[in-house]
């Protein structure tokens, strides 16, 4: 990778050559980001796999650059999430001569809101369900009710609804 020269040679040996006049560059591939998944609010840490990560001049998600890039090696760069808008993010990673993209790469999601739940009480024995409603309830959510963790039954796309497992309470 880098920039070489560009020479013509003539049938009867003479030339011309245009000193560092093209450039050779290596691909640049996006491949996934960990987590796939996060606050619209941005802030958290992500690592970005790949290739060709090699001279990285900024990550993007939707145009919105991601803060703090840090390139680990020709595959992995670690970022912190930007503030994004709720819904599918392509990213794009860009170097000195290329730019790789991940199509519908990351998921923003709301901050968690809970506006409602059924029912509102449960014997101490625990074991209904308990159906909560309200934004940014995604996969993966964690659930306690009275400082005890729910397990988690279902989710709806979209992260509006979670479903979960009354745990015993005192």
């Amino acid at each position: 990778a880098g920039w070489v020269s560009v020479t013509v040679v003539n049938p009867d040996d003479s030339s011309s050559e245009l000193k560092r006049a093209f450039q050779y560059f290596e691909e640049v591939t996006v491949d996934r980001v960990v987590p796939s998944k996060g606050p619209a609010t941005g802030g958290v840490p992500i690592e970005i796999h790949g290739g060709g990560f090699h001279a990285v001049k900024a990550v993007l998600f939707d145009g919105r650059p991601a803060i703090a890039v840090q390139r680990l090696d020709d595959n992995t760069i670690l970022a912190i999430l930007p503030s994004n808008d709720v819904g599918i993010s392509d990213i794009h990673v860009v170097t000195d001569g290329a730019v790789g993209r991940l199509n519908d790469g990351f998921e923003f999601y709301a901050p968690p809101s809970v506006s409602g739940f059924s029912p509102l009480a449960a014997p101490t024995a625990g074991g209904g369900t308990l159906a909560l409603a309200g934004e940014g309830l995604p996969a993966g959510s964690q659930v306690s009710v009275g400082g005890q963790i729910a397990e988690v039954l279902a989710v709806e796309p979209g992260g509006k609804r979670l479903v979960v497992r009354i745990p015993a309470g005192e």
